[in-house]
């Protein structure tokens, strides 16, 4: 049986979405607890989905996969 290379999947829209939702939300919890003004808690947390989607995003393309052979070594 020949062993076949493990390939790494690409970041799927919907977990780094989900992830900035999560981040988005968590933010406006926290303002809105802190000035009780929700409309400020709303603005929070849209600066924060962009903010964490460009970031997200741009380590996703900035990042290459390791083509490298694992039973291999790096260095020769």
């Amino acid at each position: 049986m020949a062993k076949t290379k493990k390939q790494r999947k690409p970041v799927s829209i919907a977990s780094t979405l989900i992830l900035c939702g999560i981040a988005a939300l968590f933010t406006s919890i926290i303002v809105f607890a802190a000035v009780h003004i929700l409309l400020t808690a709303l603005i929070w947390a849209g600066a924060t989905f962009i903010v964490a989607i460009v970031t997200i995003s741009t380590l996703t393309l900035a990042s290459k996969p390791d083509t490298h052979a694992p039973d291999e070594p790096r260095l020769k």
